[in-house]
Parts: C-alpha cells; structure tokens; sequence
C-alpha cells in the first residue's frame, strides 16, 4: 500500500540521519565525477597550442581587444590533473558509499512526486484546467513574438561571436569579459554547429527551458497554494516586460530563473517537519544551486536567500541534524562549482572570474547619495511601476511583508510567504552591506517574490469576502491580462525603437560592403561607435566568404588619412581639421556618420 503524502521516509533523529548525509555526499561524488570527465576531456583532446590560442581571439569591450592568457603548459597539466583527480575522487567516493538504496529511494520519492502531482491535476475541473492552459499559451505566444521580432542585443552578438560558436574549449575557459554565461552557452553550442542563425542558436533554448521551468513552477505553486494564488503570481510576474523579454532573450536568467524556482520549492519541502521527498528535494535543491551559479555567478544572491530560510527554518525547529544536511550541501555546490569554474581560473585567470567590475563594491560616499535613486530605477524595472513609487514599494514590502506574514499566515503557507519574502528583503542589505549596485537583469527574482506575496495577500482578502465568489476568477484573469497587456502595450514603443535602430545598423553595414575596394588590400574602416563596432563585426562573421574590410576601434587620431572610411557616432566629431578636408561625409543616419577618404 502507498504510503500518504507527508509519511517520512526515514525519521528525522534515527538511521535515516546519517543515511542523508552519506546521500548528499554522494550526490557530491555524482557531480565530481561527472564535471571532472566531461571538462577532462576538453583539457586532455585538446593540446595546450588550442588552448594558447584562445589569447588571439578577438573580444569587443571599449574597442576590439585581445585577452592575455596567464596559461602555461605546467598550468595546463596542472588544470588536467585536478580535473582527472576529481573525476577518480568522485568515483572512489561512489563505490565507498554504495548509494544504489539512497539511488533507488530517490526514484520511488520521484515517482510519488509525479503520481500525486498526476492525480492533482486529474481531479481540477475542466474550466480550472482550461485556464491554466490558457495562461501558459498566452505566455509562449507572448515569448515566441519577442523571440521572433525583439533584435538581438550587444550581449547576445558577444556571446555567440565570442563563446558559443568557438566550441567547448573557449566555453569552458575563455572569460575575457563576464559575458560568458557558461551553462546556457553550452546549451547554445549544439546548435551553433548545426549552422542555424544566431537568433534561434541563442534564444531557443531560453524559449524552451524557460517554457518547461514556468509550466513546473506554477503546478508547484498551485499545489502549496492554490490555482488561484498560482494564476495570479505567474500571470503577472510572467507578463511583466522585463520577464518576457529574459524569457527570449539568450543570455541564460532567465533558464537560472527557472532553477531558482526548483530550489524554492525544494527548500519549501525540506521546511516541512516531516517529508516524504526529502532525498529527491535535496537532490533538487543542490542541483539547482550548481547549474544556477555555472550559469551565472551571481544567483549566489537569491541563493544566500534560500539557504538563509533553511539554516533558520532547522534551527528555530531545534532540527540540529538537518543544519548539519544544510551544511553538508553547501560544501558539496561550492566544491562542484569550483571545479566547474576551474578551467576559467587556470585558463584566463581568477582576476578575470572574480573581478568582475559588474558588482564591484563603491565607496561609501559615493553609494548612499546614489542609493535611493538607484533603488527606485531598478524597482520601476522590476515590478513596471511608475518611478517615483517604485523604491518604495519594494522597501515598504521588505519592512512590512515579515510582520504581516506572521500574523496572517501559519504552517505551509507561512513558509512559502516566507521564503518568497526573503527572495526580496534579503537582497536590499546585501547591496547596502556590499556598496553594490548589481544590474537589475540580476534581479529578476525580487519581482518573483514581491508578486507572489501579493497573490498571496490577494486571496487572503477574497476570501473573506465570500459573497462575491462567483467573480473571484472573472477579476483574477480581468487583472492579469488586463495589467499584463498594458504593460506589454507600453513596451511597444521601445520594441519599435529597437528594431528601428538594429535596421539602420546593418543599412549602414551593407552601404559600406557595396563601396569600391581598393586594389590589393582590404578596406580600412577606422570606428568610433561602440556599437556599431560589435555589430559590424558580428556581420562580417555571418557571410562567407568574410568580406574584405579591416575594422579598426581606438584608432590614432594623427594617423586618420591610413583610413579610407570613418565610422562616427553622431556626437563624435572629425579628429582634427585636416581630416574636414581630407574626409568628405557619404552616408549618415540616426546613429553614426561614415566618412569617405577624398581622393
């Protein structure tokens, strides 16, 4: 016979204690195992001359540069040896501790999960699934329409040009700039090699994980709190513009955003007193934390945040021997993520791993001034409200949200309103705490948290008042729709904006192909227009055979006439006065001006 739902699998305190401990450190081995062959193969195929050669590629940041390499072949045979190490420690450390029962237990809790899960959704009536259908089609044709019509961003063009076309070695070591988002590159790669155009090899992988990891973050919130609660939070956070637009664009949030849902709702099970799905959430939650710092290093912040509501959630429950599991997992995600940054260390160097300029901590006097008006920008982008009441609904849900969830919720609800409201409060004091404005695409949890508290503070209110039940789910949809659809209406203007100025980018481009070449040598094209400089450099990558024109950025002034065009954007002006009369102005648009050499 099954066991219920909340029956444990072992009882906190007895053998099975132990037992867990022995499990996360083998999903520990697991992971060393299988990160120090996968990278050990790179390191050990390819010879130290490839590696080397990443040192020539080209990157654009403030000008066409190269990275210079602290690699040498001792530091490479190091680098594989460790690798090699890894993988026989884990392997060691998996015939030790012969997981096979641990194993097994976790795929009987994986199948009750899916059963129960399969059961709930069997017994929603018709027109509750219906909505729910409807509300993820809305989203993919939402995420599909900016796929398909938003440009590719600066950072999209880098990250394709610069990582996932040049194959697993640059993937896995290259960090010329904190650009590449290692993971989602390694889920791009595939499709860079079957030749598929830049858009789709960025942005489908977003489109497709991010579908899968929406559709699995609301089942599980509908089942902790209600469809209702689940509608509202994942329609409004889901249609918020700054979300539709991470959930096509290819740089990975929001693929990181979805395995911050898995250790949310992961750490939501390890908070209950008694779990029947405690191997499979610990599984979960260090897989999660693994693959979402691999993606990009700052989910350290929404994970500080669940961990933070797990060491308090044992302690305050005198769960001693679930504290020591916490800190056993802890252990086990830095040590893996440290060996899969590895090769970033050994190959470009830690300085240009850990120095990253992104969330370099300021000084004091100038963090405070710029504090309130920062916080107020990257509120307005987060929740897309007006600027002025932005700050303050996130400080006013910070200082506010504990005492209300205190008072208004208990048991499994409180613990989910309380996770998701340090998923926003948390991150306030770290970047007080730091002097750190991080970007706010970094960020996108807070809105996750912050709406999932008012979903949570919505149905509170309808239900007490039931006499309009007949309506909660007419004005539930009204709302999320209705405010989802203005937003995304509002965004209009800025989506034109973006297409508008990616086509005068390649008009300009493809003017500067059609011109006469000179004979015998490339053209010389001296720039002065950061973007344009990535962009026509991504072009010339597109279409073979690579067209003849030699790009240059930070050229010398004194040396304007070795040029037989210049690139200016609008604000820039001819270097000296010579160059007016030794360059004549041939094509300009809304951004840049292209000079022609007189002859």
């Amino acid at each position: 016979m099954a066991k219920p739902e909340n029956a444990p699998l072992a009882r906190p305190g007895t053998a099975g204690a132990p037992a867990l401990l022995s499990y996360l450190v083998g999903i520990g081995a697991g992971g060393l195992l299988l990160a120090g062959t996968l990278l050990g193969l790179i390191f050990w195929v390819n010879p130290v001359g490839e590696a080397l050669k990443l040192g020539h590629l080209l990157y654009h940041e403030d000008g066409f540069n190269r990275l210079k390499l602290p690699l040498t072949t001792s530091r490479y045979f190091l680098l594989r040896g460790i690798l090699a190490a890894s993988a026989a420690l884990g392997l060691g450390l998996l015939l030790g501790l012969r997981t096979g029962t641990l194993w097994q237990i976790t795929r009987t809790e994986w199948r009750l999960a899916r059963g129960r899960i399969a059961v709930w959704w069997g017994r929603l009536p018709v027109s509750a699934k219906a909505i729910a259908g409807g509300l993820v089609a809305v989203l993919l044709a939402t995420r599909t329409a900016y796929l398909l019509y938003y440009p590719l961003s600066t950072d999209e063009v880098a990250s394709y040009d610069y990582f996932a076309r040049q194959g697993p070695l640059a993937i896995s070591s290259f960090y010329p700039i904190p650009n590449n988002h290692i993971f989602y590159n390694w889920l791009a790669w595939p499709l860079a090699t079957l030749g598929w155009s830049p858009r789709f090899v960025m942005r489908l992988p977003t489109l497709l994980l991010g579908t899968a990891g929406s559709v699995a973050g609301y089942a599980l919130l509908a089942r902790r709190a209600g469809l209702r609660v689940a509608t509202l939070a994942t329609g409004l956070v889901g249609l918020l513009p700054l979300w539709v637009y991470y959930a096509a664009a290819g740089r990975g949030y929001f693929v990181q955003l979805c395995f911050l849902q898995i250790g949310f709702f992961a750490a939501l099970e390890l908070l209950r007193p008694v779990s029947a799905y405690r191997h499979l959430s610990w599984l979960a939650f260090v897989a999660s934390s693994v693959l979402g710092l691999y993606t990009i290093p700052t989910y350290a912040y929404p994970l500080a945040s669940l961990g933070l509501a797990l060491g308090i959630g044992f302690a305050t429950q005198r769960r001693w021997q679930h504290v020591a599991e916490l800190a056993v997992a802890t252990s086990v995600v830095a040590t893996l993520a440290a060996v899969l940054y590895l090769p970033v260390g050994m190959v470009s160097g830690w300085p240009q791993l850990l120095g990253n300029r992104y969330v370099r901590g300021m000084r004091f006097a100038d963090f405070y001034p710029l504090y309130r008006g920062r916080l107020n920008e990257q509120a307005a982008e987060l929740f897309a409200v007006p600027l002025r009441a932005a700050g303050l609904l996130w400080l006013g849900t910070a200082l506010v949200g504990g005492l209300v969830i205190r008072r208004w919720y208990s048991g499994e609800i409180r613990r989910l309103a309380g996770l998701a409201w340090l998923l926003l409060a948390l991150p306030l004091l770290l970047m007080a705490l730091q002097r750190v404005f991080p970007p706010t695409r970094t960020l996108l949890y807070v809105s996750y948290g912050t709406y999932l508290l008012g979903a949570l503070a919505t149905e509170r209110l309808l239900q007490r008042y039931k006499r309009a039940a007949r309506w909660r789910w007419p004005l539930l949809m009204a709302a999320v729709l209705g405010v989802g659809g203005v937003r995304l209406g509002a965004n209009q203007a800025q989506l034109q904006a973006a297409r508008h100025e990616a086509a005068q980018r390649e008009q300009a481009y493809h003017w500067l192909l059609a011109q006469p070449r000179p004979a015998g040598r490339p053209t010389q094209v001296g720039m002065d227009a950061p973007l344009h400089e990535l962009f026509f450099a991504h072009y010339a990558q597109q279409v073979p055979p690579v067209p003849a024109l030699r790009l240059h950025a930070k050229w010398p002034r004194e040396r304007s006439t070795c040029y037989d065009y210049l690139v200016l954007g609008k604000r820039i002006a001819l270097p000296t006065a010579a160059d007016s009369a030794a360059f004549l102005p041939a094509y300009r648009n809304d951004d840049v001006t292209i000079y022609v050499r007189a002859h």
